[in-house]
């Protein structure tokens, strides 16, 4: 697969914003003491319990 795989667990960076979401991915696994793979799925389940998408929900952490 090489460099283009996904890690289990994280939304793939043109799904969800590119650098941005990476980037909040970032501050909640190093916050909350996560995964990297846990940090993807909180983004996720903050985006569909808010009905927010995950770009907005990143740019959100961001700001």
């Amino acid at each position: 697969m090489g460099p283009q795989r996904r890690l289990h667990g994280l939304p793939r960076p043109s799904a969800c914003g590119g650098g941005p979401a990476i980037r909040a991915i970032g501050i909640v696994v190093t916050l909350a003491g996560l995964r990297a793979e846990d940090g993807g799925d909180v983004l996720q389940e903050i985006s569909q319990h808010t009905d927010i998408k995950m770009r907005h929900v990143a740019e959100l952490i961001l700001d």
